[in-house]
Order: structure tokens, then C-alpha cells, then sequence
């Protein structure tokens, strides 16, 4: 298996390689017709967190382009996801599944066939609880598939993950080498751009 990183501060992309399990999906409808065999299967891809404000703008750009996208969602049942059933193209090629970042068998079922997964879930919270529960959840998507054989991930990051550092000049233009500074952001309270930047270093392949 390998995961290089390819971008940040937008997004982070890896690429993985790994063998498939066995398939067993919880989906939703709003599909009429799966993205299956004839070659489909390579449009297919998944974004985690699909209802959320990201989410639902990259779930309305994929299926504009021709993909068929599978969005996780807690509860695809949920009224607050009703906007996705409305998107151009979401009866022909949107599945909703439900999942759980924190639920690594459940991640492997939702990926199994997908080409890639766009990795946008994540609690937007200063709470002290939800910080891993981003950093592990980002583990569960990256590993996930890379067992269930997906071939690249795309990392939604965040400018939290980089600019929190009160040492760093204001002059300096922020690129891969930046980081924001975990002692500054807990003591600050700012625990949502932590846990960013955690699970961007984490993902990446740093950290334990």
C-alpha cells in the first residue's frame, strides 16, 4: 500500500493501493441505477459527510460532471439531507449510505467499488471531545480504503491546520512546511483548528 500526500491547505490527496474484502453496503436510495459493471465503476466515488455545507457542494460538482456518488450520512433519512435528493443528476447516480467515521467495518462496505473518496466529514467544534474523534475518523476513512481498494483519497483541509502559530512572522506565505501549533491552539481553545491539523498530520503519515 502507499499513501503519498499530493496538496494541502484545500485539500489533501493521497493515493492508496490495497486488496478488496468482501462487499456488504447499507445504502439509501435515491439511486435508480448503481454504478456497476460496463466500466462505471470507475466514475463511482464517495464522499463522507455528504449533507454537510462542503459536502453537499461537492457531492452538486461531482454528480454536474457524471460521476456516481455514494454520500455517507449518520442518518440518510434525516430531513436535512433532503437537498441532496434534489440535486441535477441525484435520482440517476446518488446513493445515500449511512455510516459512521468512527465505525471502520461499516467504512469498508460503503467503499467497496469506488474509484475515490472525497473525505469531507468532520465536527466543527472547539470541543475537547470531538478532536479525535476527527484525527481517528480520518485514520478509519484512509485505511478503509485502502482496504476496500479505492485508488485516491481527497482530504478536505482547512487554513485552521496551518496558521495558528504566534511565532511565525506574518510575513512568511504558508505552504506544505506549515503547521498550526498544538500548545498555541489548545491554550487558545481553538481545539476545531487542532484537530485539523492533527488529522492532516496524521493522514500524512506523521505523528504515532
Amino acid at each position: 500500500m502507499s499513501r503519498s500526500i499530493y496538496t494541502r491547505h484545500a485539500c489533501a490527496q493521497f493515493s492508496i493501493h490495497d486488496g478488496q474484502p468482501p462487499l456488504s453496503t447499507i445504502t439509501m436510495q435515491s439511486s435508480s441505477k448503481a454504478a456497476g459493471g460496463n466500466g462505471d465503476e470507475k466514475h463511482l466515488v464517495c464522499v463522507t459527510g455528504a449533507g454537510s455545507f462542503i459536502g453537499s457542494w461537492v457531492v452538486k460538482e461531482l454528480l454536474l460532471r457524471g460521476y456516481h456518488v455514494r454520500g455517507t450520512a449518520r442518518d440518510p433519512s434525516d430531513r436535512k439531507n433532503a437537498h441532496l435528493l434534489a440535486l441535477d443528476g441525484a435520482q440517476e447516480r446518488l446513493t445515500l449510505c449511512r455510516a459512521n467515521v468512527l465505525h471502520y467495518d461499516g467504512l469498508c462496505d460503503v467503499f467497496q467499488g469506488c474509484h475515490g473518496v472525497f473525505h469531507v466529514a468532520s465536527p466543527v467544534s472547539n470541543d475537547p471531545e470531538h478532536v479525535p474523534t476527527a484525527v481517528e475518523g480520518t485514520m478509519n476513512v484512509i485505511n478503509a480504503a485502502a482496504d476496500a481498494g479505492v485508488r485516491r483519497v481527497v482530504f478536505t483541509s482547512s487554513y485552521g491546520a496551518v496558521h495558528m502559530d504566534p511565532n511565525r512572522s506574518p510575513d512568511i506565505v504558508l505552504d506544505e512546511s506549515c503547521w498550526s501549533d498544538y500548545d498555541y491552539c489548545k491554550q487558545t481553545g481553538n481545539l476545531y483548528c487542532c484537530a485539523k491539523m492533527m488529522a492532516e498530520v496524521r493522514g500524512d503519515g506523521g505523528g504515532g
